[in-house]
């Protein structure tokens, strides 16, 4: 699930400005040089209505705002590749105060949440010790990802 999301995001947030800036400039500046190598000359054609040019920046600055939201949800994912990598996680002690399972759907990205003296964490796929219970687990320090939990007597 960590790096669906990462692929996900990195594709939303960095495909989006590559394909308007293929579609706003390289396809325009190439067809330009072909047409002038083969000598034809072009008709300059009408401008756009107003409500066109206004719907035109709308949409691109709601395509950029999304990219830029992609880009901002997947810097932690790529903040904790070291620490997939090295095998060093954070790890802490504390007293489980409340574990919420969710469907696997809708906002929770495929993660179930679990809270941890005040502070969520989020897990998936592990075995929880019952409320109250003291606890050491090893978790991502970007995204809050618990990797190991162990109950402590």
């Amino acid at each position: 699930m960590f790096f669906i999301s990462i692929l996900v995001f990195s594709l939303a947030g960095f495909g989006i400005p590559l394909i308007f800036l293929f579609s706003l400039v390289i396809a325009p500046l190439r067809l330009h040089i072909q047409r002038k190598k083969n000598g034809i000359v072009r008709v300059k054609k009408q401008r756009g209505t107003i409500p066109e040019l206004i719907f035109a920046a709308l949409f691109l600055l709601v395509m950029l705002a999304l990219s830029t939201w992609s880009i901002y949800i997947v810097i932690p994912y790529y903040r904790d590749i070291p620490a997939l990598i090295t095998g060093k996680y954070n790890t802490e002690n504390g007293v489980v105060n409340k574990v919420q399972y969710y469907k696997r759907q809708g906002k929770n990205w495929g993660y179930d949440s679990i809270t941890i003296d005040g502070k969520d964490y989020k897990f998936s796929k592990i075995k929880i010790s019952p409320i109250d219970s003291r606890v050491t687990f090893s978790y991502l320090p970007y995204t809050k990802i618990i990797k190991d939990i162990e109950q402590v007597w």
